[in-house]
């Protein structure tokens, strides 16, 4: 059964495919965050990191093993899933962090993180 989530977990999954897909597809780990008002997408955010390695820069030239369309099909379902999980998104961000397994097969780790937010009014 769908919850009050689930046009925001449609807008969710179209703008994943239409604007991170590539980071899904290239990258075994990443962060897309969004921000939501009104229950509605109006930002969307992607988090880059260097890491160092044995004390050197890491090259981002080295090739990774990002999602297999199968993978990101199973990704989204979770997205879905997880905001189901929650009340009413109305107002805050919406973090999602993934991390596939060493060889790139499967999704090892995920989180679906909201962070409420509001805006006191100080008399």
């Amino acid at each position: 059964m769908r919850g009050s989530n689930a046009i925001l977990a449609d807008q969710l999954k179209l703008q994943i495919l239409s604007e991170c897909k590539q980071q899904l597809q290239t990258r075994s780990r990443g962060t897309l965050k969004f921000f939501v008002r009104n229950g509605q997408i109006q930002k969307i955010f992607r988090k880059n990191e260097l890491r160092l390695i044995g004390g050197s820069r890491f090259d981002l030239a080295v090739p990774e093993a990002g999602m297999t369309p199968a993978m990101i099909k199973q990704f989204l379902a979770l997205v879905e899933d997880a905001l189901q999980q929650y009340e009413r998104i109305d107002y805050g961000h919406i973090s999602i962090t993934y991390r596939l397994n060493p060889d790139g097969s499967q999704i090892d780790d995920m989180a679906v993180e909201w962070e409420d937010e509001k805006h006191l009014k100080i008399l």
